[in-house]
């Protein structure tokens, strides 16, 4: 694997411009892909705390509203189960260092700048996605359905920890599908949509773009490289038929200055951000970006 990038060229740039994706990058180095492996298992088993998610639990959604009128919207937690098929760890960041050093490092602040065409860029989150053997296909969505923000101003880095191919869990995309209308969010576990009754009007994603003309792209990267790719971009991933967990670490830039709609739009963490004001450094870590 060659040495991890310092920045993306122009050609990488236009191509995220028109495709709405751009890999395979080396982002980080082979030996920090297995450090951070290693490290996301130790999540995952329960041995190192964090908050921890089965992705193929029901996602279920309450409105409420308040007597002055206003709407926000929360999670309905019944009996969360432990990680087994799809294993999620949310904004590790905040508690292993192993993982804050890749999330805040100035190389990939640089390269998300680039995307994002801001003069600042905060870290929004960041997850790791694991795939057990055996487990199914991830359902084509989109980023955006699940945050709580309007503007796609956020770049997703997804960084392979494993050597993944389309056997074993690999990330599938439609290119040019970001220039595509925001579409209802699906739940993974049989991508049945949820909030269609808080956003009418908003259409419902085809689960085989390919049998409807569009093309589709797999991913095939090596531990410690990874792909960029736009929040209105449709993506899923592939079954794992192999016998061995696949992870993969996931960062989400926002540029400041965006917007911030909070669980009035979707459930999300309080960042104390009030509703419609610009997300700022006071609420997200500033990502360094000099080289």
């Amino acid at each position: 694997m060659s040495a991890p990038r310092q920045r993306l060229t122009v050609k990488e740039v236009e191509r995220y411009r028109v495709e709405g994706f751009v890999q395979p990058v080396a982002i980080i180095d082979f030996h920090d892909a297995v450090r951070l492996r290693h490290a996301a298992a130790e999540h995952i088993a329960g041995l190192v705390p964090t908050e921890r998610y089965e992705l193929t639990d029901e996602v279920k959604v309450r409105r409420i509203e308040a007597g002055d009128g206003t709407v926000t919207y929360e999670y309905v937690d019944e009996q969360p189960t432990e990680p087994h098929t799809l294993p999620f760890l949310f904004n590790i960041w905040r508690l292993d260092s192993r993982f804050r050093a890749i999330a805040l490092d100035p190389r990939i602040g640089f390269m998300a700048k680039q995307l994002l065409g801001c003069d600042e860029v905060l870290l929004m989150e960041d997850n790791v996605v694991a795939k057990a053997p055996g487990a199914g296909v991830v359902p084509w969505h989109q980023d955006l359905s699940y945050w709580p923000i309007e503007d796609p101003a956020v770049v997703t880095v997804w960084i392979a920890l494993d050597d993944i191919h389309a056997a074993n869990g690999a990330m599938t995309v439609v290119p040019g599908s970001h220039r595509t209308v925001e579409h209802l969010p699906v739940q993974f576990r049989d991508a049945a949509t949820f909030m269609a009754e808080h956003r009418p009007g908003v259409p419902t994603l085809t689960q085989d773009p390919g049998s409807a003309g569009h093309p589709v792209v797999a991913y095939r990267t090596r531990a410690g490289e990874g792909g960029f790719h736009h929040p209105l971009l449709w993506h899923g991933s592939t079954p794992n038929g192999s016998r061995a967990m696949r992870s993969a670490y996931v960062l989400r830039y926002i540029a400041a200055g965006t917007a911030w709609l909070g669980s009035s739009r979707v459930p999300y963490d309080d960042l104390g951000c009030v509703t419609g004001a610009p997300v700022t450094s006071d609420h997200l870590p500033r990502v360094p970006t000099d080289t």
